[in-house]
């Protein structure tokens, strides 16, 4: 059964990678007492464990339907497709590798500096 295709949607930009010294990042899937401070890369990480990021994360990890997408590599939708560029092969991964790599980059909002 093949699944009905969806209106084509503009790409999603990938968040760059911040040097040191750059804008810090903050998520607004954080919980409320941290959600709009700004977080390192690594303080994002340990803030996005057991929260919806990691929820996400392990839910398409598990998820057969995108276990498949991976060793196929043939897509449904142009949803399907574009959750898989953004999220990338999840089979061999853990989230905190995932997470520095690739979630923060997807989820990170830039943190706005009021002088």
């Amino acid at each position: 059964m093949e699944l009905p295709k969806s209106p084509a949607k503009p790409p999603i930009k990938k968040t760059p990678k911040p040097k040191a010294g750059q804008a810090q990042l903050f998520f607004k899937g954080l919980p409320e007492d941290v959600r709009f401070k700004s977080h390192s890369i690594p303080e994002s990480l340990e803030r996005a464990k057991g929260t919806l990021y990691e929820t996400w994360f392990n839910a398409l990890q598990l998820s057969p339907h995108y276990q498949l997408l991976c060793e196929i590599n043939e897509f449904p939708s142009d949803e399907a497709k574009r959750t898989f560029e953004l999220f990338g092969d999840l089979r061999n991964v853990v989230f905190d590798t995932w997470w520095i790599e690739v979630g923060y980059g997807i989820f990170a909002e830039k943190s706005l500096l009021i002088k």
